[in-house]
């Protein structure tokens, strides 16, 4: 469940790394979350249905 905070954390537009991100690139930081969002909802998704694999 740990990954899956960290993956959240990720996706927020305040978050350090995409102020940064954004920032370097050019975009603002709702883009840039809008870019990732799919592959970070899709690998939240695995995180957590392997999290109920493991502990079922």
């Amino acid at each position: 469940m740990l990954f899956a905070a960290g993956i959240g954390r990720t996706m927020s537009p305040v978050a350090g790394v995409i102020i940064t991100v954004a920032g370097m690139s050019g975009l603002t930081p709702i883009d840039v979350v809008k870019r990732t969002s799919v592959p970070m909802l899709s690998s939240m998704v695995v995180v957590l249905v392997m999290a109920v694999i493991q502990y079922s």
